[in-house]
């Protein structure tokens, strides 16, 4: 049977960020993640009211905490504060793109630590799929033995 790995939940908005990295560091208050961050609690407020966002410095500071690319963020970021159909659509499948290359390394990690020797699936949606072979070191240098790489 080939292990399927599905698309986790994904952050949708500077919300969902904010949620998500408050989750991370263990608090509640905006205010402790402005701290965190190197922020006013302010501008927190800001970023949630859809007033403002996250500059440079704080939209990696936000990668560094939640261990994601600073693009994919981006990508989040500007789709939800989009001020045209196009500029939207780009940003969707930014945040697609980022999305379904973190996919692919999980799937990869996933079948190397997982499973000794596995076919592994990822299912991209849209009827797109990849799979990946995967072979430990043992059965690699056993299978050189026999097959000339």
């Amino acid at each position: 049977m080939t292990p399927v790995i599905s698309q986790g939940t994904l952050m949708n908005s500077l919300k969902d960020i904010i949620a998500e990295a408050k989750k991370t560091l263990n608090i509640v208050e905006d205010k402790e993640l402005a701290r965190a961050i190197g922020i006013t609690p302010t501008t927190i407020s800001h970023w949630n009211n859809r007033g403002s966002r996250p500059d440079t410095f704080a939209l990696m500071q936000l990668s560094d905490i939640l261990s994601i690319d600073a693009r994919e963020l981006l990508s989040i970021i500007e789709a939800e504060h989009a001020k045209s159909e196009d500029k939207q659509e780009y940003w969707e499948k930014m945040k697609e793109r980022f999305s379904s290359s973190k996919k692919e390394l999980m799937t990869i990690i996933a079948c190397g630590f997982i499973f000794s020797s596995a076919d592994c699936k990822l299912e991209l949606g849209q009827n797109q799929t990849i799979t990946y072979k995967y072979m430990t070191p043992a059965m690699y240098i056993m299978s050189s033995q026999y097959i000339k790489i």
